[in-house]
């Protein structure tokens, strides 16, 4: 990735900059740069193809190796799209829940 391409993604997730390559730092938000990450790869395949479920989400971050196929680490991207939709990264109907009734 570039260095524009990231200060646009920067700038969409309202880091400015805190999450530079190799930055071991969380970022304003407090998120760890793992975390960070893979919010930037769901904001990619969300802007791509939406709606999707939190499911859908995980396994297209599968298939493109930015987390395993396990257990924890969908209990992190679930973990991080709330967040996400909670501070406006990803708008809330970008997920849908296909069982939850409003």
């Amino acid at each position: 990735m570039d260095d524009a391409s990231l200060c646009v993604i920067c700038v969409m997730l309202g880091a400015f900059g805190s999450i530079l390559p190799g930055s071991k730092r969380a970022d304003v938000m407090g998120r760890h740069q793992k975390t960070t990450e893979l919010i930037e790869a769901a904001v990619e395949i969300l802007a791509a193809h939406h709606p999707q479920t939190v499911h859908q989400v995980f396994y297209q971050l599968v298939s493109r190796q930015v987390i395993e196929n396990s257990p924890g680490p969908y209990q992190s991207v679930s973990k991080a799209l709330v967040a996400a939709r909670q501070d406006g990264t990803i708008p809330w109907e970008q997920i849908e829940d296909r069982l939850r009734r409003p």
